[in-house]
């Protein structure tokens, strides 16, 4: 029942969902443009996926609008708590654990629900993938390569599943991708498929262009990084009242550099950790992937793309009831950033919030609580080998 009023609600809503429904009608249906101002939609509410995204989402756009968004809300809901319910097996998580991940993770959640996108459909393969890719391999790469197909940012976890020693998904993930982004060609037509091909990949590239922060403050470190320290203007911007931080205004090109040296470092370092992890440790290292993944990426929206940090917000809260300490400390902090920004009630203070980064510190306490409190720990709570003990990395490899 709870699912079904939270799916009524979200229907109501469903800003982006609304987006995907009118491009598969006109773009599919009635043989229209599917990107930048070929679709004839106003900026910034262009489609932004690939066209394979349109076609399977092509069935819902014959129900009308809100019952589409209904089962799409749903079916997303039901997704996640599918992936949520064996990541909370896997960690063994109790009731008053899942209470302390609903008070990290469950806004961001109800913010994606209320916009109906599409990440949090996303992020259910994906985590469905990083799940089974111990016990089913093959089932795993076809679940990640098709996220990976629908948004480019599950390949992210294609070398983090090399680091992890899955092989077989981390190849098989990027075959399944290929192979489903060119799938529409089989009824399109090559010409016509590498044409909407050509022109997704050059509308995305000049909104790349414009930084860190489009048109809601970015919750990655590019975002953060970009608000701070050059002169970012809002006043082209569909809301140009965010005001501005920035205490530097250093060369936009020379901040981006930058990012991408941070982000290189972030990327090895994070591989080489995950790497030196037992398999017990699965959770904590996934944890701690996904938060890279948000601090990382060039653009992360709060409304939307924050909702991968759910499964961080599991494992930390599982962390911060077991170990208690510092990773409890690390885990409230974040609890804090969380809600700060919805219980203020005033509009400026809340925009002051979102460009300051509030949200990006928080993923920042929920990496270090979960990926230092529970990296020890294996399913149900048992504690796993210290690697600093006489079990050795050849050992453990062995």
């Amino acid at each position: 029942m709870a699912a079904l009023a939270a799916s009524g609600w979200a229907s109501t809503f469903a800003i982006d969902f609304s987006v995907y429904w009118t491009i598969c009608r006109s773009a599919i249906g009635d043989g229209g443009g599917l990107y930048g101002e070929a679709s004839r939609l106003p900026w910034p509410m262009w489609y932004r996926y690939p066209p394979l995204f349109a076609w399977l989402l092509w069935p819902l756009s014959l129900l009308p609008f809100r019952a589409a968004a209904f089962l799409w809300a749903l079916g997303k809901l039901v997704a996640l708590a599918a992936v949520l319910r064996e990541l909370g097996r896997r960690v063994g998580a109790t009731a008053p654990m899942w209470g302390l991940a609903a008070l990290a993770g469950l806004p961001w959640v109800l913010m994606e629900l209320r916009y109906g996108n599409a990440q949090g459909a996303v992020f259910a393969l994906t985590a469905a993938a990083l799940l089974g890719a111990g016990k089913r391999p093959r089932l795993a790469a076809a679940g990640l390569g098709l996220a990976a197909a629908l948004k480019v940012w599950p390949l992210f976890f294609v070398p983090y599943l090399a680091a992890r020693r899955r092989w077989a998904v981390a190849a098989g993930a990027t075959v399944w991708a290929a192979a489903l982004t060119l799938a529409p060609a089989a009824w399109t037509g090559w010409a016509a498929h590498a044409a909407a091909l050509g022109d997704w990949w050059a509308q995305e590239s000049a909104i790349a262009s414009r930084g860190g922060s489009i048109w809601f403050p970015s919750q990655s470190l590019l975002g953060v990084m970009t608000r701070h320290w050059t002169a970012l203007s809002w006043k082209d911007q569909p809301d140009p009242n965010y005001p501005l931080v920035n205490w530097l205004a250093l060369d936009p090109a020379w901040v981006r550099g930058l990012w991408l040296a941070l982000a290189a470092a972030g990327c090895l370092a994070l591989w080489r950790w995950a790497r030196r992890l037992p398999p017990e440790a699965e959770p904590s290292a996934a944890a701690a992937a996904l938060c890279a993944l948000a601090l990382l990426e060039p653009y992360a929206q709060r409304q939307t793309a924050l909702v991968v940090l759910a499964w961080p917000a599991l494992v930390a809260a599982a962390a911060a009831y077991r170990r208690g300490g510092r990773p409890r400390t690390l885990f409230a902090a974040a609890v804090a950033l969380v809600w700060l920004q919805p219980l203020t009630p005033s509009a400026w203070w809340q925009r002051v919030y979102e460009v300051w980064g509030l949200d990006a510190l928080a993923a920042v306490l929920l990496l270090a609580a979960s990926a230092g409190g529970f990296t020890m720990t294996g399913v149900g709570g048992s504690p796993c080998p210290n690697r600093s003990s006489s079990t050795s990395t050849a050992e453990h490899e062995r």
